[in-house]
């Protein structure tokens, strides 16, 4: 979660740089491992 609070980068631009092709996938997966979306997990403050 810190790559997402660190970043002026998309969900996208990050998924991309995990090897994810559909950044769909890092999302849902992202949610179900912490059950919160990366675009909130973002936002949100430590």
């Amino acid at each position: 979660m810190l790559m997402l609070r660190n970043t002026r980068k998309t969900i996208k631009e990050i998924a991309f740089e995990l090897n994810f092709s559909v950044p769909y996938y890092f999302s849902n997966l992202f949610k179900r491992k912490y059950g919160i979306s990366p675009g909130k997990a973002g936002k949100d403050d430590p």
